[in-house]
């Protein structure tokens, strides 16, 4: 794979739409249009406390389609703010303000959620999340 400031601007221009496209889809709840634009081995990966259902590597449309099920019915997202992105070749880089609720505790916690895309022709391969695993943990477990 070429350095990152090697990568032709064709394929910085396809990952753009398709992140413009996963943007929409998600926005609007389409999960039918959202899991088809990953490839069937795409990876989406949440580190933290594996106590938390949606922690861990989820792979493949049906299990990622398992995991926003899972987070519908744990999370309330209560805004979402869209701060900055970056795009090189295959990979985006996206950084979003969250406020959220636990719908177990009640409990909220705001968050700096960077994600990292990597799409391989025209398809999200990888969607891995980086957040505050701590505040998060203590929000879903703690009781409100």
């Amino acid at each position: 794979q070429p350095a990152l400031a090697e990568q032709p601007e064709a394929t910085t221009e396809q990952t753009k739409e398709v992140v413009a496209s996963f943007g929409a889809a998600f926005g609007s709840g389409d999960v039918e249009t959202l899991l088809g634009l990953f490839a069937d081995d795409a990876e989406w990966r949440v580190e933290g406390d594996p106590r938390v259902p949606w922690v861990g590597s989820f792979v493949g449309p049906k299990r990622i389609g398992e995991l926003l099920g899972i987070l519908a019915a744990e999370v309330e997202v209560l805004a979402m703010t869209p701060n900055t992105a970056a795009f090189d070749g295959e990979n985006a880089f996206l950084l979003n303000t969250m406020s959220l609720r636990m719908r177990g505790s009640g409990n909220t916690v705001d968050l700096h959620v960077v994600t990292h895309l990597e799409v391989v022709d025209g398809e999200i391969t990888k969607y891995h999340v980086y957040e505050d695993t701590v505040a998060l943990t203590n929000a879903y477990l703690s009781d409100g």
